[in-house]
């Protein structure tokens, strides 16, 4: 009896250790250089808070910029984020890359102008271009190679893997709305903001603000909004600007990224979509690219990825094998989530579909669904194939070995805004759990040990009992 009271009491603390590991996004960062040009783990002091070559030009020997930056395998999301000073942009692009591939530009503004504000830029980064350590590389002023005009201030970089929308800050973003779903070229959009503060004592903070085009281009920027959050209170922030000049029908996503002010600490993101119509009047229909993870498992809900172009908020609806997803949230114009629930699919290979009111989308093929076999972990790159416009099929699937934990969602249900749910606690375990291999080596040993001692003070009893 004793035993078995054991057993069930380390059960629930291994479970309640992984549902906490699966609830914090991992986050890494270097405010020190610490490579150079020759990919030596030499510092060439080209970004740092305390670097010696405040601004690099493009002509300086120490350019591109460059260092590493630790990682983790993710299994949902990642962000690589910038901090630098005396980035004008527009005018000024400074290409990002990570491992070699190439994220997009830093945002920011004149060093004068803003008397020395630090500006942040948060990137998207392919899962599968996450390494354990990653070269990050800055191309500064592009626009005019060797003959530069202006320089950046690389300060800090951070690199936030698996953030699942779980507050595990001071403060955190819990609603983005626009006044409206669609808007003409130019036409004024006004954004709401609502902030949280969940400490204690007045927290200040900054909200970078950027609209992003189907590509991930920028092609809006707010001027770094530096607020003091009272103590557990939320506050309402607003921004208006016009709707892209380009008469063209597309989906925009509006991104929200929280900082600490003192310590450049990631506080939380949130995201929400606009469409602008064209000459046509709609946008056009969505692009599958790739689903997160690459194949679900037969007999479990699985909480999916999709990755592509034009999903629309309110208006997008995924299939698997005909099999419409469950709990459809758009994120943003480039990713979709949904739930494939449990035996809805046999083993198998099948196409994705998703669509909007302006049609279907290609048809992805060679999504696995998989036999659970145990082992394993349910998480990777996208699934393979084209765009050809096929329906799904049910061909025999090779077995893939292991089952993936499909996990609790923390998206809310499609709205017209994007609104971010707090952590519920419990022992629930998420999309992303990770456990240290050291730390189950560590607690076999321990609950062996507790074991062994059990069983020897019970035969010591029986001895003494039968004497």
């Amino acid at each position: 009896m004793i035993l078995k009271q054991l057993k069930l009491v380390w059960l629930c603390f291994l479970w309640l250790l992984v549902g906490i590991q699966s609830a914090q996004a991992v986050t890494t960062e270097t405010s020190v250089d610490n490579l150079d040009n020759n990919a030596a783990a030499v510092a060439d002091d080209d970004m740092g808070a305390n670097s010696n070559n405040a601004c690099i030009f493009n002509n300086s020997p120490v350019h591109p910029i460059e260092f590493s930056i630790e990682g983790s395998t993710p299994a949902s999301t990642a962000y690589l984020v910038i901090q630098a000073r005396d980035i004008d942009w527009p005018d000024e692009q400074n290409t990002i890359d990570i491992n070699g591939q190439d994220l997009g530009v830093t945002v920011g503004e004149n060093f004068a102008a803003v008397d020395g504000k630090v500006h942040t830029t948060l990137l998207e980064v392919p899962l599968q271009h996450i390494q354990t350590v990653n070269r990050v590389t800055i191309n500064v002023d592009i626009g005019n190679e060797l003959d530069p005009v202006w320089c950046a201030d690389i300060q800090l970089a951070q690199l936030i893997i698996d953030d699942d929308g779980t507050n595990t800050g001071t403060a955190d973003i819990t609603a983005l709305t626009t006044n409206q779903a669609s808007y003409s070229a130019l036409e004024p959009v006004s954004v709401n903001i609502d902030l949280l503060s969940i400490s204690s004592s007045e927290q200040s903070v900054n909200l970078e603000l950027t609209v992003r085009g189907s590509d991930n281009s920028i092609v809006q920027f707010e001027s770094q909004q530096s607020i003091t959050l009272s103590p557990n209170t939320t506050e309402s922030r607003t921004w208006s600007f016009e709707a892209p000049a380009a008469n063209i029908d597309s989906a925009w996503t509006i991104v929200a990224a929280l900082y600490d002010a003192n310590s450049g600490a990631f506080e939380g993101i949130e995201k929400t979509t606009f469409e602008t119509l064209g000459a046509t009047g709609a946008v056009p229909a969505p692009i599958v690219e790739q689903v997160i993870p690459e194949f679900a498992i037969e007999g479990e809900d699985n909480r999916l990825t999709i990755k592509g172009q034009n999903f629309i908020l309110n208006d997008t609806n995924c299939t698997i094998g005909g099999v419409q997803l469950t709990d459809p949230v758009t994120i943003d114009n480039q990713s979709f989530k949904g739930t494939l629930i449990a035996n809805a699919l046999g083993n198998g290979s099948y196409s994705v579909v998703c669509s909007t009111s302006s049609g279907p989308s290609n048809s992805l093929a060679n999504f696995i669904v998989a036999e659970a076999q145990g082992g394993g972990s349910n998480s990777g790159g996208g699934s393979s194939g084209g765009g050809s416009n096929s329906s799904g099929d049910n061909s025999s699937a090779t077995g893939t070995s292991g089952s993936g934990g499909s996990g609790n969602s923390n998206e809310s249900t499609n709205t017209s805004s994007s609104s971010r749910k707090k952590s519920s606690g419990g022992c629930a375990i998420g999309e992303a759990s990770v456990i240290d291999p050291t730390l189950w080596i560590m607690l076999l040993f321990s609950l062996l040990y507790l074991r062994k001692r059990t069983s020897l003070k019970y035969n010591q009893h029986q001895i003494k009992t039968n004497m």
